[in-house]
């Protein structure tokens, strides 16, 4: 909780941060234009921009609500809080882009806790960290911005996806490990045999790639190892939001 407090305090400081520094840049582009009148489409439009940045949010102030709840939901299921490791760039979400990307990673680290990360015993005898991992990380294009999440559970269970996928008819026996894997974004496909408390059936995956969709967004799967034919894999999702 004490980490919490001090990020939460730090995004804070950022956001003051922020709005003063926007206020003094509106200040100083007022007083030019009043001395420069033939600026003044110009300096409309920066303050335009300047506006609009106050109603942004950065990575971590999206996160804000589900770092909040990791605690209670790993005790929900039986495992330690895992490690939110958030890679904070300067860059900027829109208030409805922000609520969208909540959505969106609260369904996703709900899936790590529930069939990614392991339980604590498992996790020694693979000498990985009992706490378990999950990254998430932002890089912007000219065009675009690249959002990567990834947790250090135990992977995909790929041998289980293909023997689902073949006996529905999606994919053939000797599909490829990333045909397989994307299986996962298809309704009638779940790895998971019970309903859990914190992510229902399956993966679920299909309505977050339809909701992306919906959003003018893609999201594809990329292995992070090179075992192809493996039962398990290590993944990662990327989205990619487009804007101009």
């Amino acid at each position: 909780m004490k980490v919490y407090q001090e990020k939460l305090k730090s995004a804070l400081n950022e956001e003051e941060k922020l709005y003063h520094d926007i206020v003094g840049s509106c200040r100083v582009l007022v007083k030019n234009a009043m001395h420069h009148p033939e600026s003044q489409p110009d300096v409309l439009a920066k303050l335009e921009k300047a506006c609009d940045l106050t109603n942004t949010l950065s990575l971590p102030q999206v996160l804000s609500d589900i770092e909040r709840a990791l605690p209670q939901l790993a005790t929900t299921v039986g495992k330690k809080h895992p490690n939110l490791n958030i890679t904070d760039k300067p860059f900027r979400f829109s208030n409805d882009i922000g609520r969208m990307l909540r959505d969106v990673f609260t369904h996703c680290v709900r899936n790590s806790l529930d069939h990614g990360i392991e339980y604590d015993d498992e996790r020694r005898k693979s000498n990985k960290n009992p706490r378990g991992n999950i990254w998430i990380d932002v890089t912007e294009g000219l065009e675009h911005c690249t959002l990567k999440y990834q947790d250090d559970g135990k992977g995909l269970n790929l041998s289980k996806l293909r023997k689902l996928g073949v006996s529905k008819g999606i994919i053939a026996h000797n599909a490829s490990d990333l045909d397989v894997a994307n299986t996962i974004f298809t309704a009638e496909v779940s790895t998971s045999e019970t309903v859990t408390q914190i992510s229902g059936r399956g993966v679920g995956m299909d309505a977050v790639k339809t909701f992306l969709e919906e959003q003018h967004c893609k999201i594809h799967i990329e292995f992070v190892d090179d075992h192809e034919g493996s039962n398990f894999r290590t993944f990662r999702f990327l989205r990619l939001r487009f804007y101009n």
